[in-house]
């Protein structure tokens, strides 16, 4: 995909080659390398039962606050599909999350709500949780739920004025 992204030079696409975290520095990288799959289950996690398909490697990180900081630019929107390591990324966030509010969507492995509660509790002080599957309220459904599959949660702003505490 990188190789792809750079031969096209869009003008509008840089690539930087940095794994997204909850800290600045470096991370090992389980680089998912079962062949015609294009690395699809890599993560900075290493996923159970994916230990002989998989290649470490380390990599530079950063978070979504320093990459902005630096940049000088905030993201409206933020797509985290990074096999179970979201609660790190949005650890990584905190300030863009509360002061800029960029929509949000994160891959959840359903099964996996309840490890998501301290990411999911602070998100709900800014964020309404749905469900893109069907809409539902996610926090309402996994709590009366529990799903096997893999959705998709958007968190949408809460306005200023009425964020949780």
């Amino acid at each position: 995909m990188i190789a792809g992204l750079k031969a096209e030079a869009l003008p509008n696409v840089t690539v930087v080659e940095k794994a997204v975290s909850d800290m600045v520095g470096e991370a090992v990288l389980h680089v998912d390398i079962r062949p015609d799959l294009g690395a699809a289950a890599s993560s900075l996690m290493e996923l159970s039962g994916m230990e002989a398909q998989t290649q470490a490697v380390t990599v530079p990180t950063t978070t979504v606050d320093a990459f902005s900081e630096a940049l000088g630019a905030y993201p409206d929107l933020v797509k985290i599909d990074v096999e179970r390591f979201e609660p790190n990324v949005i650890g990584g966030a905190h300030r863009v999350i509360e002061r800029r509010r960029p929509i949000i969507i994160f891959e959840l492995w359903e099964s996996h709500w309840g490890r998501y509660q301290p990411m999911t509790d602070y998100l709900r002080r800014f964020y309404h949780m749905v469900r893109l599957s069907d809409g539902a309220d996610a926090q309402k459904y996994y709590s009366a739920n529990t799903g096997e599959g893999v959705d998709d949660i958007l968190c949408i702003p809460l306005s200023p004025h009425y964020a949780r505490s």
